[in-house]
């Protein structure tokens, strides 16, 4: 009889399962097991997975895993969901999955399976649509949608992706990550399953051994633990090189990987991965063209001051579209209408970059310091998106990462040189971006953005504005309330009005 795994963490658990597991549950099952049985002994080809129905769309659950391949090399693998007509917070969502164990949970250890049902919901209904909107607007493949969730049927892998899940649930729940019982137990777990894998004398490297220690490694920054932070990064460079190198990697391992030490880089300086994204990825075309009407159906929806960028042929191509994403989905939000309709590709499909490394090069340790104002502008629609879109912000690393990046290279510039009015007004949008990144509690500003504050209003020519003028610019590009509030707060604050 295939396996029941709880979707849910209900007060109707018993009943739930009393009810399911009665003998008539059994033999219902089994009626439709034989006559789906039947009818596949008819047909030779293959028959895809069912789906797992949401709100947020279809879900399949598949392993690459070796040991699970096997046990799953039958013609079908049958994935359902019963819904729970019992009254309860929520409704229960039960799958069904044969062969057993469920495929997207470790096998053989039918207490994990149950416990990671909480973890699986948080990370299906919180993490993933996040992410996604993070993703979408820069063409990225995003590593962490559903088809992601297929690594966890390895217990070396489940109990590191966990840990840093139970942390992100802490956090939502205001609970310090120290204080945190199930997490420390989840970490220990994960530590021990991860040696003891490591330690076996006829142990291979191979992509999930990877895996388990990148999310070790995310997982000790995440507690702020610098020193084992940096060993299992050490290991994890060993463990990659050992293995051929990025692209002898798994598509998810690979990019996961990227996605990690791409942030740990920047931050640290260094990187233990040798690896170098394809040459001619990142587009660096201009639109050397007038704001003609042909232009119009993509454009007309767009603030002015993207506009005027536009008009000025001072704005990529790359940049353009990826203006022209967020104001769709600002228009969707608007709408709860369309929001409810629209559908948000979960799924972990190929897109132009395969991960941010690649989408952006400005963030790569080895790219030069000076940036061009188009790459300077797409790391502030970044940090536009960052702290609206998804302001759960699940690519913490990333946010953290670019914030330094655009913050350093304005505080290197001594003197603005711009040949257009439209690029002058693009400079003080990015400005206002990049100081309210800094912003903290109670109006109050970290030391990096008061530095580039200081920074600005010392050597930049407007300097001497009054914070009427620069809002009114900046409300020619994106903005929020709090965003103006802040900018305003700070600009005024301690302001020599005798230069004006």
């Amino acid at each position: 009889m295939a396996s029941i795994l709880f979707v849910a963490d209900l007060e109707g658990d018993r009943l739930m399962k009393q009810h399911i597991l009665s003998h008539s549950a059994r033999v219902a099952h089994q009626r439709r097991k034989a006559a789906k049985d039947d009818l596949l002994e008819n047909d030779t080809a293959l028959v895809p997975a069912r789906a797992i129905k949401s709100k947020y769309g279809p879900h399949k659950f598949v392993s690459n895993s070796p040991g699970l391949a096997k046990r799953s090399s039958r013609k079908v693998q049958n994935i359902g969901v019963i819904q729970s007509i019992l009254k309860a917070r929520r409704m229960a969502r039960l799958l069904l999955v044969e062969p057993a164990p469920p495929l997207c949970f470790p096998p053989n250890a039918a207490d994990e399976a149950y416990a990671g049902h909480e973890y699986f919901d948080f990370y299906l209904h919180n993490v993933v649509p996040i992410g996604a909107y993070t993703y979408e607007p820069f063409n990225i493949s995003s590593v962490f949608g559903t088809d992601f969730i297929q690594v966890l049927a390895d217990r070396q892998v489940f109990h590191p992706i966990t840990t840093l899940i139970q942390g992100l649930m802490d956090q939502a729940r205001n609970c310090t990550a120290s204080k945190s019982s199930k997490l420390l137990e989840s970490k220990g777990k994960a530590l021990s399953l991860v040696r003891k894998s490591l330690a076996r004398e006829d142990n291979a490297v191979d992509n999930l051994a990877i895996m388990a220690v990148a999310f070790l490694a995310a997982v000790e920054s995440f507690f702020g633990d610098t020193a084992q932070h940096a060993v299992h990064r050490r290991v994890l460079g060993y463990m990659v090189t050992a293995a051929g190198g990025l692209d002898s990697l798994d598509y998810n391992t690979s990019h996961t990987v990227c996605e990690f030490e791409m942030a740990w880089a920047l931050q640290t300086g260094y990187t233990v991965i040798d690896y170098e994204p394809p040459t001619g990825a990142h587009e660096d075309t201009i639109r050397h063209v007038p704001y003609q009407p042909p232009l119009q159906p993509t454009t007309e929806d767009l603030p002015v001051g993207f506009l005027d960028l536009v008009q000025a042929g001072r704005i990529s191509s790359e940049n353009l579209e990826t203006i022209e994403k967020i104001s769709r989905i600002h228009r969707l939000s608007a709408n709860s209408k369309q929001a409810n309709s629209a559908k948000i590709d979960l799924s972990s499909k190929n897109r132009k970059y395969s991960h941010y490394w690649e989408a952006f090069p400005q963030l790569r340790p080895s790219f030069p310091s000076t940036l061009t104002l188009d790459e300077v502008l797409q790391l502030a629609l970044l940090q536009y998106c960052c702290f609206t879109i998804t302001p759960s912000r699940p690519c913490r690393s990333l946010y953290e990462s670019s914030k330094i990046k655009i913050s350093s290279h304005l505080c290197s510039i001594d003197d603005v040189n711009v040949s257009s009015l439209a690029e002058y007004r693009c400079i003080i949008w990015v400005s206002m971006i990049a100081i309210y990144a800094w912003h903290g509690p109670s109006n109050s500003l970290k030391k990096p953005g008061q530095l580039l504050l200081d920074h600005i209003k010392t050597h930049y020519p407007f300097k001497a504005l009054r914070w009427n003028a620069l809002e009114d610019v900046v409300k020619r590009f994106y903005w929020t309330e709090d965003l103006v509030a802040f900018g305003k707060y700070q600009w005024e604050l301690g302001q020599d009005w005798e230069c004006v």
